[in-house]
Formats: structure tokens, C-alpha cells, sequence
């Protein structure tokens, strides 16, 4: 405990050094904090924030990358993403960039810097923006916006709420009641909806748990192809 606590110290100067724009100092806190604990995310990821405004860019990667390896805390994770793309932007690497900005928009696809980030991104680099047209994004706008876990919810409320419009509807009273009805079927809908989104929301998960296998094993990148188009080239290191 003694151990932790001192760890704990130690970060936390650095965190307050940090936002007093004394960079240096606080990287050395955090350096001393990751001797007691090398394994340490929390600490990983402010070190990846104090090389990333050294301008140190691929010490910062490596920082960022240790970080993001602790799947057991997804807000810590996302954060470690969304900073990860943003290092590969400042190098040009808007393979990597749109890649990891992916890979955070699975948990904060609300945040408004990475949606700006991830719209500027692409049009920097020639390529074309959201492809769904403007009537899907309104309709379905839960699924674009909602984590694995908040989908999740949804469909069980949803699915609660159509038990209880059904069961309300055998009462007599209730039996003719058109708003009751339209309740029902409405919930319904939105239930089956909510549960494929949410499995299409895992499956995609799958998918990109390889890419991240297969983005330390392959370099991705992206330029003109025959037809002068820009095209997502994957190329062995």
C-alpha cells in the first residue's frame, strides 16, 4: 500500500506540474512514478501527453500504445485512441489516423473534437466525408451516436416497454387505445433495431481487435493509385 501510495504521489505531481505548463518537470515525475509500476496505463498515458508536447512522436506512440492496451478501463482506453491518431496526424500518417480515431469513436462518438478531428482528417487527404445520407443519420442516429453498452440498454428498455404496452392492451380499459397500440409496435421496432445495431456494434468490435493485432505486424498508409484516386494501401514492415 505504502508502494501504491507514493506511486500515486508521484503521478499526481506530475498531473499538477503538467497543467502548470512545466512539461519537463512533470515527465520526470511520471518516469519516476512508472519505476514503481512499469505496467502502470494510467501512468503510460500522461507520459504519452508529456512527449506528445516535447514533440517527441514516436516515444509518445509507445506511451500512448501501452496505455491502450488496458481493455478493462474503456474510458482510459478511448483517450489513449483518440490521442494515438492525433500523434499519427501531426506525422502524416492518416492511414493510422483514421484507424485509431475508429477506434475511439467505439466509446465517446459523441466527442466533439474527434468527430471535427476525424472530419478534417479526411478532408485533408482528399477523401470523400459520411457517405449515409442525411435521412438514415436522423433515423437512426442512436446507433451512429450510442456505445456498445448504451445501444445495449436501449434495446433492453425498449424491449420492457413493449411488454408493458402488450400487457396494458389486454386490460379492457385499454384494449382500443390507439396510442397504446402504436406504442407497442413502435417498441417493438425500435427493439429489434436496437439489438441488431448492437450486434453489428460487437461483431465490429471483433473486426477491430485484429486491427490491432494486425497494425503492429502491417503499415498502413494511403496514396494515389493508377487512377490518380486515393486509395487504403496495407503493406508488410
Amino acid at each position: 500500500n505504502m508502494k501504491d501510495d507514493t506511486l500515486s504521489c508521484t503521478d499526481e505531481e506530475g498531473n499538477k506540474l503538467y497543467k502548470k505548463g512545466q512539461v519537463g518537470k512533470a515527465k520526470s515525475a511520471y518516469l519516476s512514478a512508472q519505476k514503481s509500476q512499469p505496467n502502470s496505463p494510467e501512468i503510460a498515458f500522461n507520459l504519452g501527453n508529456a512527449y506528445y508536447k516535447e514533440e517527441s512522436m514516436e516515444t509518445s506512440l509507445e506511451t500512448y500504445t501501452k496505455a491502450a492496451k488496458d481493455e478493462d478501463a474503456p474510458d482510459l482506453q478511448s483517450k489513449a485512441f483518440y490521442n494515438l491518431g492525433n500523434t499519427y496526424l501531426r506525422q502524416g500518417k492518416i492511414g493510422e489516423t483514421l484507424f485509431f480515431y475508429e477506434l475511439a469513436k467505439k466509446w465517446i462518438p459523441r466527442d466533439a473534437e474527434l468527430q471535427e478531428n476525424y472530419r478534417v482528417a479526411r478532408e485533408q487527404n482528399g477523401l470523400p466525408q459520411n457517405q449515409i445520407p442525411l435521412f438514415f443519420q436522423i433515423i437512426f442516429y442512436w446507433h451512429l451516436n450510442t456505445t456498445i453498452n448504451e445501444e445495449s440498454l436501449l434495446a433492453l428498455v425498449a424491449f420492457l416497454g413493449m411488454l408493458m404496452a402488450f400487457y396494458l392492451r389486454k386490460n379492457p380499459r385499454f384494449s382500443q387505445n390507439f396510442g397504446l397500440f402504436a406504442l407497442s409496435y413502435f417498441c417493438l421496432l425500435f427493439w429489434i433495431l436496437s439489438l441488431a445495431g448492437a450486434s453489428y456494434k460487437i461483431y465490429q468490435e471483433q473486426s477491430q481487435q485484429v486491427g490491432v493485432l494486425l497494425h503492429s505486424k502491417v503499415k498502413v498508409y494511403f496514396g494515389p493509385s493508377s487512377t490518380q484516386e486515393r486509395v487504403q494501401v496495407v503493406q508488410a514492415k
